[in-house]
């Protein structure tokens, strides 16, 4: 009997102070949702003071995007090659990194930076939006962008990684009279490594650095709203290092977009 009553005195303990921690972490959590409130119509306040609006609700919350460094995958290229111009490519090495895909109906070359190019002499017997979405969806490209003007014109789409912006990539869809003539821009494989970081930025942070850049930056001074907030990445390459991914944060404006670096802290209209 005692045992008995000597378990319930020690559930009923675990229980409050269960209780305890989670009132402990509630009240944690209250005291950053107001301290996070109070610091967006700071800055809010502060933008309006300079002409631009900024709703508080836009402001995210802290980014958890890393640095990346990408291995190169010859296979996907080809994969993506194979989507426009069909199967049974022709390859051949052409040195410092570029492979060409050579079919009947054209050609592809990527490069180890990601950049690539599709010369097509013969129309896929798929509807024009079709492939463009298709392939959009297949390898990582977001909403297409654009439309045909009597058949004439480019449709584009950004490249997403993880479901965020590359600010600096994207792919190109030009048609000529309904019949798609080159496809270009940037494909990245998805064989990731964590790269060396080089320190977080928050979004106010981000924001405030874009106010101050304001001064020696044209274009935002015209700006009259600040429209998105969003973390992304920006791809960099070097000899050593031919693809590699540093968070930013992306600000969409009434104007333009900017990027906001997390290593250089650099202010860039995209």
């Amino acid at each position: 009997m005692q045992t008995y009553r000597l378990k319930n005195i020690i559930i009923l303990i675990l229980v409050l102070v269960n209780v305890c921690l989670l009132g402990l972490l509630g009240n944690h959590q209250a005291a950053r949702r107001s301290a996070r409130q109070a610091s967006g119509q700071q800055l809010s306040a502060l933008f309006e003071s300079e002409g631009i609006s900024l709703d508080p609700d836009l402001i995210p919350e802290d980014s958890t995007l890393a640095p990346l460094t990408l291995s190169r995958s010859t296979e996907r290229d080809q994969d993506l090659a194979e989507s426009i111009l069909g199967e049974n490519l022709t390859v051949s090495d052409e040195g410092g990194g570029i492979y060409l895909y050579t079919g009947r109906a054209g050609t592809a070359r990527f490069r180890a930076n990601g950049a690539f190019n599709i010369a097509v002499v013969e129309m896929p017997d798929e509807p024009a939006e079709d492939l463009c979405r298709r392939v959009c969806r297949e390898f990582g490209y977001g909403e297409l962008q654009g439309r045909l003007n009597g058949g004439t014109g480019t449709y584009t789409a950004p490249l997403l990684f993880g479901g965020a912006e590359v600010v600096n990539c994207s792919v190109s869809f030009t048609f000529a009279k309904n019949v798609l003539t080159s496809v270009s821009g940037y494909a990245l494989p998805d064989h990731t490594a964590p790269a060396p970081a080089e320190g977080s930025m928050s979004a106010s942070t981000a924001l405030t650095l874009f106010l101050q850049s304001r001064t020696t930056t044209d274009a935002i001074s015209v700006a009259s709203a600040v429209t998105s907030i969003s973390a992304g990445y920006l791809l960099e390459s070097t000899p050593a290092a031919p693809l590699s991914l540093t968070p930013v944060w992306l600000i969409g404006t009434d104007t333009y977009k900017y990027y906001v670096n997390f290593s250089t802290r650099a202010v860039t209209q995209s």
